[in-house]
């Protein structure tokens, strides 16, 4: 498991930007502004690690591996913090019954 002691400070900012847009261009993610050699090698290491994927339009988007770590960060300090225990998630399923069928409600 992908740990705090794995992801650069620069590569949590990247996370941490994708983690509100769906998706974004090199320029967009690049928001501190450190050189392109320097912050292409920090976009590299994290599609290495499967945290981010680039698409045929040139877009970055979160994996699903991503989204679960960036969902972990702690997104309000300066300091990149990752929580030990994930945020949950909750999965309601109404049912009804239609002249006796049962209808179900799902969400994702």
């Amino acid at each position: 498991m992908i740990g705090k002691e794995d992801i650069h400070p620069i590569q949590g900012e990247i996370l941490r930007v994708l983690l509100f847009k769906p998706s974004a261009r090199f320029t967009d993610l690049n928001a501190s502004g450190i050189s392109n050699d320097h912050f292409t090698f920090h976009v590299k290491r994290l599609v290495e690690l499967a945290l981010v994927a680039k698409d045929t339009n040139g877009q970055y988007t979160l994996t699903d591996t991503g989204k679960e770590l960036a969902n972990r960060m702690n997104t309000e300090e300066d300091q990149m913090a990752i929580e030990k225990q994930a945020k949950l998630g909750v999965l309601i399923v109404p049912v009804r019954d239609n002249d006796g069928v049962r209808e179900y409600l799902v969400q994702q």
